[in-house]
């Protein structure tokens, strides 16, 4: 289970809150670790998660997801388009004389249609398991409750 900690900077009406983490532990080693800065500012990101342990704005909270969870939506994102490079390849290879192609040609134009369709299905798989939960991380208990100012409600 990947666990991770945070600070609560909104809290949802329908049960979701939006917890600021540190990039850290699973980012450190990340081929891609230099993409996400393009999408977020600096060290810190901001996540959509189930508020199942009560926490209100300021608490320090911890996050968890199941390996489970991780190991499918990592099967998904790479696993799918690999699978459709090779098949939309394999079937380039076999149909490269009916089109009238060379076996090269034939080869990169399916394989490429065929990581376009996996990528298409791969999005399609992640918003509904997104729509579902399916990917969600969940606040599992407050660390550190906020501290309010007086006079501060």
């Amino acid at each position: 289970m990947a666990q991770e900690e945070g600070l609560v900077s909104t809290i949802k009406e329908d049960g979701w809150a939006e917890v600021v983490t540190e990039r850290k532990d699973a980012c450190e080693n990340c081929g891609a670790q230099h993409c996400c800065v393009a999408f977020g500012s600096g060290s810190e990101m901001v996540v959509k998660a189930l508020n199942r342990a009560g926490a209100k704005v300021g608490d320090q909270v911890s996050l968890s997801l199941s390996s489970g969870t991780l190991l499918k939506g990592a099967a998904i994102l790479y696993l799918i388009p690999l699978a459709g490079l090779l098949l939309g390849a394999a079937i380039g290879a076999g149909l490269n004389q009916r089109l009238a192609l060379s076996e090269t040609a034939a080869v990169v134009i399916f394989g490429f249609a065929g990581l376009f369709l996996g990528l298409v299905i791969t999005r399609l798989i992640s918003r509904w398991m997104s729509a579902h939960n399916r990917l969600t991380p969940i606040i599992t208990r407050v660390l550190r409750p906020s501290i309010e100012e007086p006079g501060r409600r």
